[in-house]
This record gives structure tokens, C-alpha cells and sequence, in this order.
């Protein structure tokens, strides 16, 4: 990751180890969002943290640091381990140009808001599902890769090998 924050450098900002203030995120700025503020996720789009649906709250303050430094005006986006489908739903909402690609053993069988949305159905470790992938959608590379599937070591390794190389410098591996 881009950020030099350090853990073990304290936090004087407040409760969050990010160092936001624990009620509120300043809002991002990134360039190509026109100049304006985005808000944090939870806020921007009430998203329901810690729900069966959805990603555990303390994952979406350090997500929303990583993307706000993500400069891709159309940034491709891969997710491994999509549940339900709403992850892909707010990536594609706080991304509003992004191609949002998602891989499940199970995806969701569902209608998304977007045709920016795809789910693709395979194991994390697939180095062909992963090429298919890239074909069907003519991409060189990555700009973000979230890993939130397995939660097996050796599985994690797997797939990080094969795509850590696909990965746009830049880019970010979660």
C-alpha cells in the first residue's frame, strides 16, 4: 500500500488506528471526481456495516483511505470472495465509472444497478478464471484487487501470485 501511516506511531486524531476522529472521516478528494468531496462509504451510502450482507464496519475506514488514492478516471476493480453482492453493488456506487469485477464459488444470482457489475463463478486460485476474466473484458490489468474470499493462507498466496503481477503500478492489493 501507498500509505507511510504506521500502526505503531499512535493516534492522535482519535479511537480509529487510522487516525480519523471516531465520529466522522473527513471527506476524500480525488481528482477525478470533478473536485468534489466524497464522503465516507458508510455515510455516503448507509451502508450496512456488520450486517450478514455486508463487509464488517472497521473494514470500511481503511478502504475508503486506499481509494481515495486511486487516480484511474475508469479504474477496473476485482473483489475475490463476494457473498451476496453488495460489496460489488457499493464499489460500483462510490466508483461511478469503475468496471467492477467480482468472484465467488457461489456469486450471487441477482440483477445488478449497473452493467458495470459482473460476478464470475470460481475459486480464488484459478489462474485460467482469472485470464477468461481479463479477456471477456479486455483489460491489461487491475487497479484495485480485494481479497476477501477463502481466508486460507495457502489459497491467498495462490491467488496474489497469480494476480499481484496484474495489478497496475499504482494499484492496490487489499
Amino acid at each position: 500500500a501507498k500509505s507511510s501511516y504506521s500502526l505503531e506511531e499512535g493516534n492522535p486524531r482519535g479511537s480509529c488506528p487510522l487516525g480519523f476522529p471516531s465520529s466522522r472521516p473527513p471527506p476524500l478528494l480525488n481528482p477525478y471526481w470533478g473536485g468534489q468531496r466524497r464522503y465516507p462509504i458508510v455515510k455516503e451510502l448507509n451502508y450496512k456495516a456488520d450486517s450478514a450482507e455486508s463487509k464488517p464496519a472497521h473494514y470500511l475506514p481503511i478502504y475508503q483511505r486506499y481509494f481515495a488514492e486511486i487516480a484511474a478516471p475508469k479504474p477496473v476493480i476485482l473483489e475475490m470472495g463476494v457473498h451476496r453482492g453488495d460489496s460489488l453493488e457499493m464499489l460500483a456506487d462510490y466508483f461511478p465509472a469503475a468496471l467492477v469485477l467480482g468472484v465467488d464459488a457461489e456469486p450471487p444470482q441477482r440483477v445488478w444497478s449497473t452493467p458495470r457489475i459482473k460476478a464470475y463463478q470460481g475459486l480464488q486460485d484459478d489462474a485460467a478464471l482469472y485470464e477468461r476474466i481479463m479477456a471477456e473484458n479486455a483489460i491489461d490489468y487491475f487497479d484495485l484487487i480485494i481479497d476477501d474470499c477463502a481466508h486460507i493462507g495457502s489459497t491467498a498466496a495462490a491467488s496474489f501470485r497469480i494476480l499481484f503481477p496484474r495489478l497496475k503500478a499504482g494499484g492496490f492489493y487489499i
